[in-house]
């Protein structure tokens, strides 16, 4: 359910944030503020991803879009709905197969 696969993503990100160096990286947020959950259109496509190989389908996809635009911002990454929208439709081809 929805829930059980936030949880999953905040434990993806908290692991991701123990192998990363301190002095190079800053730590991940949880995956509703990394994602802009509280926006309805962004939770909206977020609840359609139903399993776990589709949410790291979903994510190395937004990590893309953080790092091709992480030259362009000063704060740290938060997801934009045009953000969310072209990381799951580069991933979702690969959604149920």
């Amino acid at each position: 359910n929805k829930n059980s696969l936030i949880n999953y993503a905040d434990y993806v990100l908290s692991e991701m944030n123990k192998q990363a160096s301190s002095k190079r990286c800053k730590p991940f947020p949880d995956f509703e503020t990394l994602v802009n959950y509280s926006n309805r259109e962004i939770a909206k496509i977020i609840d359609r991803i139903t399993t776990p190989r589709e949410l790291h389908g979903f994510l190395r996809s937004l990590m893309e879009e953080m790092n091709s635009n992480a030259n362009n911002v000063k704060t740290p990454f938060e997801a934009t709905l045009d953000d969310v929208k072209n990381a799951f439709d580069r991933a979702s081809p690969s959604f149920r197969k």
